[in-house]
């Protein structure tokens, strides 16, 4: 399959990012970058690119821009509860993680729990009441060793919807804002109904108390359950994929405070591979920057992408890696990994995303797809058939595995083809940029 790229050219996926450097080295570089604002040191690439962890708000965090104003609508003007969701990997929890931020340092009282699978409305909510510092409430001699922070607002025995909504009126005066994070794990059925009593209590009453539910899902209703009574105290706020020029962003964040650079195709293959999702950018971005110090060098070229390709490869569940091989072996992984391309939205297209967004397909005969390869691809997972009698890219991870397969065996470039210390030598505004830091 051919997809159109971002600027406007046509080129197979993996024969764009298995292509050989040019040889013609400046021409390859980008332009010179202004020299940006001192820094006291440079940043450790673990700390710059974070897959492993969220982002913990502040200048870290990009992008989001439309989702974090529609948050501050929601909690400041709208006075309704919002509910964060999207798959994994989006950024639901770094999203959280920034509007606490931005919320405390406007004055907002600000508690975050997480939730695990095992938790129940009474653990949740003092686990909230007990992240809030005891100067937070009206009397702080409430406050004792065995009930610290603000568990005191609570009652001693069962906490009930009713008594969460009162919480305010034992706190200094000003907005209550309770994060309940990975909300998705929680298994108890009770829990879910009294959080859903609990928002329509406050809301009733009109207590400046806001709740902010982060969670996996597909939809708001399959995260919170079905209650009607509530949904017009509800701002679901769904986490899109993130644009292309959001991706590059984290990448520049990336270079300036680790001292890196990343030649423009290999920044456009980062956003590629990426195909939107926060988590992937960070992932490839940290391993081709390692790839590139391992070799001594702060210029991040395609090589370096294929070596994090080959290492993610090396990472993947062993369960993943073992139903492919037989794929593999039956069909080629160029075969199966071009076959895999058909279903990934074109680069450029709906809303400027990135490349692999999972677009549907509905019949292979009209694709001219081998229709036994299609089979054996939903059979071991890498595809799904959709409620609209299609078939899209599961998110299994195997045909991701697949693609990044056969990312990794690609042709190396020979020695002459690939001299990096000349690449940053050879253009001199590269040079000054990264002597500057």
């Amino acid at each position: 399959m051919r997809h159109r790229a971002a600027d406007g050219r046509k080129g197979s996926m993996l024969g764009f990012l298995r292509k050989r450097p040019q040889r013609s080295l400046p021409a390859q570089a980008p332009a010179r970058k202004p020299a940006p604002e001192p820094r006291v040191a440079l940043r450790p690439v673990g700390e710059v690119f974070t897959p492993s962890r969220p982002q913990r708000g502040g200048e870290a965090f990009v992008g989001r821009e439309p989702e974090r104003e529609r948050i501050r609508q929601a909690l400041e003007e709208d006075h309704v509860h919002v509910v964060i969701y999207a798959d994994r990997g989006h950024g639901k929890t770094s999203l959280a993680n920034c509007v606490a931020a931005e919320l405390r340092a406007r004055g907002a009282m600000v508690a975050r729990y997480a939730c695990e699978a095992e938790s129940e409305f009474d653990e949740i909510m003092r686990g909230l009441m007990r992240d809030l510092p005891s100067s937070f409430l009206a009397v702080p001699t409430m406050a004792t060793e065995d009930r610290p922070g603000c568990e005191a607002a609570l009652p001693a025995g069962e906490v009930l919807p009713a008594a969460v909504a009162s919480v305010p009126r034992w706190l200094v005066a000003g907005h209550l804002i309770l994060i309940v994070d990975e909300f998705d794990r929680v298994r108890d059925e009770a829990t879910r109904t009294r959080f859903a009593d609990v928002i329509k209590r406050i809301s009733d009453k009109g207590a400046p108390l806001s709740f902010v539910i982060v969670g996996v899902s597909a939809s708001l209703e399959a995260l919170l359950g079905r209650h009607p009574s509530i949904r017009r105290s509800i701002a679901g706020v769904k986490l899109p994929l993130m644009t292309v020029p959001e991706m590059e962003a984290i990448i520049e964040l990336g270079e300036r405070d680790a001292g890196v650079i990343f030649l423009p195709e290999a920044r456009r293959g980062v956003t590629l591979l990426a195909g939107g999702v926060p988590y992937l950018v960070h992932l490839f971005a940290l391993r081709a920057v390692q790839s590139a110090r391992a070799r001594g060098v702060r210029v991040i070229s395609l090589r370096d992408l294929r070596e994090a390709a080959i290492r993610i490869v090396r990472d993947s569940e062993p369960d993943t890696v073992a139903r492919c091989e037989d794929l593999v072996q039956q069909f080629g992984v160029d075969a199966v990994a071009e076959f895999l391309s058909r279903f990934a939205q074109p680069a450029g297209s709906g809303g400027d995303q990135a490349g692999m967004t999972g677009a549907e397909v509905l019949d292979a005969a009209a694709h001219d797809l081998d229709s036994v390869l299609w089979d054996r691809l939903v059979e071991v997972g890498a595809l799904l058939r959709t409620d609209k009698g299609g078939t899209a890219l599961s998110d299994s991870g195997i045909g991701f595995y697949l693609l990044l397969h056969a990312l990794s065996l690609g042709e190396d470039a020979t020695e002459d083809e690939r001299p990096e210390a000349r690449l940053v030598a050879g253009n001199s505004g590269q040079e000054d940029w990264l002597a500057e830091r």
